[in-house]
């Protein structure tokens, strides 16, 4: 049995709009926008100003070189 390639890429392709590009445009909406639905950079400068999110995309990339150095 011969399969082309189109019906084979139909699976993968709902796949990666359901769990890579639906997701990410949520994600894009929600650091966008305000809990009104406005559009506003509010959240941005918010993570700029806070020492804690600082502190915590450190910690991040600390994690990240050391796993990448494993």
């Amino acid at each position: 049995m011969k399969f082309p390639g189109r019906k084979l890429a139909i699976p993968y392709g709902i796949f990666m709009i359901l769990f890579v590009v639906l997701p990410l445009i949520i994600v894009l909406y929600y650091a966008f926008t305000n809990g009104n639905g406005q559009p506003t950079f509010e959240n941005f400068l918010d993570f700029f100003r806070n020492k804690k999110t600082w502190a915590t995309l450190f910690y991040s990339l600390v994690v990240i070189v050391w796993l990448v150095d494993m």
